[in-house]
């Protein structure tokens, strides 16, 4: 039987962007997982409610990483849309807010199942797609989609 290699082990890569209109004001998140080079990526975008942009981040990711925690123990590479979000969470940066260091706690807590976790902060073109997924979500909110299950009009 094959084991698997390390260079076998296919990398998960997780865009994320926390999206606030405001400080603190509407809230959403945009994910998008791509678990294969080839494969097209999954797209989340879900409303937060009333957070800043590095509270909406810090949310956004752990929503992320609860959707691909049971693709661990893969190698992971988060690409955060917050820049202040990827230096904090990698400790470049020490975080203040005793909220934010306990999102913080939580979040090193789960990225612990990965064997390998790379953060980054992205490019814009690269953040596009989950930028405009939190958008929506917050827009969707504001405007819920009309009801499509209804009888069409004769």
């Amino acid at each position: 039987m094959a084991t698997e290699t390390e260079h076998d082990k296919p990398e998960i890569t997780v865009r994320v962007a926390g999206v606030a209109r405001g400080n603190p004001g509407l809230a959403g998140a945009g994910i998008e997982i791509l678990t294969t080079p080839r494969a097209a990526p999954e797209k989340i975008a879900k409303y937060l409610g009333s957070a800043t942009a590095l509270e909406a981040q810090l949310q956004a990711l752990r929503l992320a990483l609860q959707y691909v925690r049971p693709l661990a123990p893969a190698p992971l590479h988060l690409v955060l849309a917050n820049e202040t979000a990827a230096r904090q969470l990698s400790g470049q940066q020490p975080a203040r807010h005793p909220e934010v260091v306990d999102a913080l706690a939580e979040l090193q807590e789960m990225l612990a199942a990965f064997d390998e976790v790379r953060l980054s902060h992205g490019q814009p073109d690269e953040l596009a797609e989950v930028g405009r997924l939190a958008n929506l979500a917050i827009d969707t909110r504001l405007r819920p989609l009309p009801a499509y299950d209804r009888p069409l009009p004769r």
